[in-house]
């Protein structure tokens, strides 16, 4: 019989580095009986849980968009997978996010992961252990407002962003762990860490993730490169966002020029790490709001009283400095400007300003 553990994000929580990590040592991982397999989909990403969630998302949602045939081919590889490895792990921070879809209503969840668990449960498997990695609610809007900046997904200033963001059901870590619990069988699990190197067992999340999953640590494991998803800082954030019809997914600008140039000024003008982009009232107003919720999730599965502990760390507030932001502005407007696709570039620019 093998277990299934199922990392679920959440998103900005090291969730690419950690999926980029079990990829890469996959063969030692066969080697003590766990799996970490490749399915069809995502065809260029680490994660490899997407192929579940879009056959959750096909049922629910009757959504064609993922052929039949693709998920016959997926559903073989975890099959014999089960059958050969005494764990096969599964990740896809998109499963913690389908709550987001539903606006308002959340109870279409328990839909989604029934449909999810009962799918898993027609293999020959003991248990599941859904993992999840959480971090202050504050940290993660502002972690995906740059995120979401440099990879071009978003045009939004952070105030726009964050009055989306902080009411979205994502946010509330203790409702959606509520449905994911009681959707679970008795001999399932949970397992909650906090996104923190302090708390880290090891040092870091590649450690920690092989410690509380019992998978073992190997000390031939090969870490991912720091570079492959590393954050940017605000003021970097702000400048790409201005060019965010040039930096949409699957445009060169965007990995050739965008991406490059966001890493290398992010390091030449780093945060703060007392700074913070929300005023003091919009910082009490988000942890008063999920403070009852977090306490809730702390003493289920941490034994504590406190899922994040109490802080006043931030005691300066962001706002874009503007000389910088028009400096770099016209860094990033020369380096386009000079590119093969600038005729592209001069295009999107004037679509970037209407």
């Amino acid at each position: 019989m093998c277990d299934i553990v199922l990392h679920i994000g959440t998103p900005k929580t090291g969730t690419t580095a950690l999926q980029n990590f079990l990829k890469i040592n996959n063969e030692l991982l066969n080697q003590t009986g766990v799996v970490y397999p490749s399915f069809s989909i995502p065809k260029q990403d680490s994660k490899n849980g997407t192929f579940l969630r879009k056959y959750c998302e096909a049922v629910l949602y009757k959504d064609n968009s993922y052929k039949p045939d693709g998920f016959c081919q997926d559903w073989m590889t975890i099959t014999k997978a089960v059958t050969e490895y005494d764990t096969v792990v599964l990740s896809d921070e998109g499963i913690y996010l389908t709550p987001d879809t539903y606006k308002d209503d959340i109870n279409p969840l328990a839909e989604f992961w029934g449909i999810m668990l009962a799918k898993l449960a027609t293999l020959k498997i003991r248990k599941i252990i859904v993992i999840v990695y959480l971090r202050n609610q504050d940290e993660y809007i502002s972690s995906l407002w740059k995120h979401e900046c440099k990879t071009g997904r978003n045009r939004f200033s952070f105030v726009d962003f964050s009055e989306q963001k902080r009411n979205q059901n994502s946010m509330n870590y203790c409702k959606i762990l509520r449905v994911i619990k009681s959707c679970l069988r008795e001999a399932d699990s949970i397992i909650v860490r906090r996104y923190d190197r302090a708390n880290f067992i090891g040092g870091d999340i590649f450690h920690d993730f092989c410690s509380v999953t019992n998978i073992g640590w190997n000390p031939k494991f090969i870490l991912p490169d720091k570079d492959s998803n590393q954050s940017i800082s605000y003021d970097v954030a702000e400048v790409v966002r201005s060019f965010y019809y040039c930096g949409r997914k699957g445009s060169p600008l965007r990995d050739d020029i965008i991406i490059p140039f966001a890493y290398e000024l992010s390091n030449k003008f780093p945060d703060d790490l007392q700074v913070t982009p929300f005023t003091n009232n919009e910082l009490r107003l988000l942890k008063e709001k999920y403070n009852a919720g977090n306490k809730e999730v702390a003493n289920i599965y941490l034994y504590d009283d406190w899922l994040f502990v109490p802080t006043n760390k931030y005691s300066v507030e962001w706002k874009p400095n503007q000389k910088r932001v028009a400096k770099l502005k016209v860094m990033l407007f020369i380096r386009l400007l000079f590119n093969k696709n600038w005729y592209t570039f001069i295009h999107k620019l004037i679509q970037s300003f209407f």
